[in-house]
């Protein structure tokens, strides 16, 4: 059974302890997380009346009660986006420079990143540099 739970978690003394929010009723408790996380999966069956494995594709999203471990939390989701942000500045600014012929080497200094980097970004972005002579229709090269 597929589904989305949130899980109210925290430590009590040796013990991990969840309550599932949709069902109050789902209870339990484990030494680890990754046990935490099997249990509570089987005890949303036990009161869904399910077979034990009813819920191994259910998601579940994790809330902890410890405000330090939230501030961490939600400072790494900020973190995680403002690289995404970073990424896609920097793609745009290769896109820009290569238009105005700023060499890859000139490109990566300016953007603080190796010039391995720039190539890469792009090849991705922009395709492929063409080398050589330019080829007529005919296959033979021009002058």
């Amino acid at each position: 059974m597929t589904g989305r739970f949130e899980v109210d978690v925290k430590r009590s003394r040796l013990m991990w302890v969840a309550q599932v929010r949709e069902h109050p009723s789902a209870f339990t408790q484990a030494r680890t997380l990754e046990q935490l996380d099997v249990f509570v999966r089987e005890v949303l069956a036990l009161v869904a009346d399910e077979p034990e494995d009813a819920y191994r594709d259910a998601e579940l999203v994790w809330h902890f009660a410890d405000p330090t471990l939230k501030a961490a939390l939600a400072a790494r989701a900020r973190a995680s986006a403002a690289e995404e942000r970073a990424s896609e500045l920097t793609a745009r600014a290769v896109a820009t420079l290569a238009a105005k012929q700023i060499s890859q080497r000139d490109a990566a200094r300016l953007l603080g990143v190796s010039a391995q980097r720039v190539q890469q970004i792009s090849a991705l972005t922009i395709g492929p540099k063409k080398r050589g002579r330019p080829v007529e229709q005919s296959g033979r090269a021009t002058a």
